[in-house]
């Protein structure tokens, strides 16, 4: 790969949300070179995967395990037909959003009028911290070397959020309900997302999303490890 295969536009939209959410100190203008070397993108001259993931025009033409499918069920069972089905190939922060919107966009949203006036409530009924914040740790954090892609699977009675990968060593799937460090598996994709205001990188994700499903009055979300992937 080489700068011909960065998006610029992207670039620059980074550099401004950088700025905005972090007091990122580069200015949007700056050379593609002094950024990514700022961003420790490069090594030598040449691109990091994670440069393509993030920035890439066609990042899938790199990795054609970077993507994302949506499906969405009639009942509470892997069943075709599928009631819809998506599959997202673009960078990293287009995942995440296109990602998330699929699944908000399918949520329930009751409607509670406020007593004593006539003010009402729309909420969903899953907190949209819970969803996002999941969805956000799967892309940011799964296993790039595996073949395998995120899924995201939308039933009558739950969310299902499935990455290729496995917890750090110094984490448990209990651990991610008490105050822990973070451990991120993919430090250059962990660090533009907090810079991009995406993700805090102090551990605290996975225990406010405990924290509002039980503030909805919803079960706690469950994290289980499995040989070869991590499911919320």
């Amino acid at each position: 790969s080489s700068y011909k295969n960065i998006d610029r536009d992207m670039v620059r939209w980074f550099l401004r949300s950088a700025q905005s959410e972090r007091q990122f100190p580069l200015d949007e203008n700056i050379s593609f070179k002094e950024a990514f070397i700022h961003l420790d993108l490069l090594r030598g001259q040449k691109l990091t995967n994670a440069a393509i993931l993030l920035f890439g025009a066609e990042p899938h033409k790199f990795h054609t395990q970077a993507e994302v499918k949506c499906l969405r069920f009639h009942g509470t069972e892997i069943e075709q037909p599928f009631k819809s089905f998506h599959i997202y190939k673009g960078n990293i922060f287009e995942q995440i959003d296109k990602a998330l919107a699929f699944v908000l966009d399918v949520l329930n949203r009751q409607l509670i009028r406020q007593k004593g006036t006539v003010v009402v409530k729309r909420p969903r009924e899953i907190p949209e911290f819970a969803i996002q914040e999941a969805i956000v740790n799967a892309i940011a954090h799964r296993d790039y070397y595996s073949s395998s892609g995120v899924q995201i699977m939308v039933f009558v009675d739950r969310v299902e959020i499935w990455n290729p990968g496995h917890l750090p060593p110094e984490l448990t799937t209990e651990a991610l309900k008490r105050p822990h460090s973070s451990y991120p598996n993919n430090p250059l994709l962990a660090n533009a997302l907090y810079l991009a205001g995406y993700i805090q990188k102090v551990g605290s994700g996975t225990m406010q999303m405990a924290k509002e499903c039980r503030d909805y009055n919803l079960p706690e979300p469950e994290f289980i490890q499995q040989p070869s992937q991590f499911i919320v």
